[in-house]
């Protein structure tokens, strides 16, 4: 698993930081179910005065979180692919929305696992 990680330009400590967050990656089905553990999936946030905002739930492991976050920036830097999804000119988002945007399209978790197989 750590070389196709590798494969796609992820760095060893953010590798290991996430294979020890995560665990085997193939046990995952879907890479939504990564995401929750990691608590990026996200939730209505509704008060007395805010009604249906929907942000990130947190809930997860916030460890796990930041070095996906991590991983994105390696990367965007490293990975012309990554680099052409995240110059998309339609993203009128500050940066660190566009990244999370890309965590949530699961790219980091298809492309560890179909290279693996």
């Amino acid at each position: 698993m750590s070389d196709q990680l590798r494969s796609i330009g992820l760095g060893t400590i953010c590798m290991a930081a996430i294979l020890s967050g995560a665990g085997d990656l193939r046990q995952y089905a879907h890479g939504r179910q990564l995401l929750r553990k990691a608590g990026l999936n996200l939730a209505e946030s509704t008060s007395g005065k805010r009604k249906g905002q929907i942000v990130l739930s947190k809930r997860g492991d916030a460890t796990l979180r930041k070095y996906l976050y991590l991983a994105m920036l390696q990367l965007v830097g490293n990975n012309p692919l990554f680099r052409q999804m995240h110059e998309v000119p339609a993203c009128p988002r500050p940066e660190h929305r566009c990244l999370m945007s890309l965590l949530s399209e699961q790219q980091l978790y298809s492309m560890a696992t179909k290279s693996c197989e």
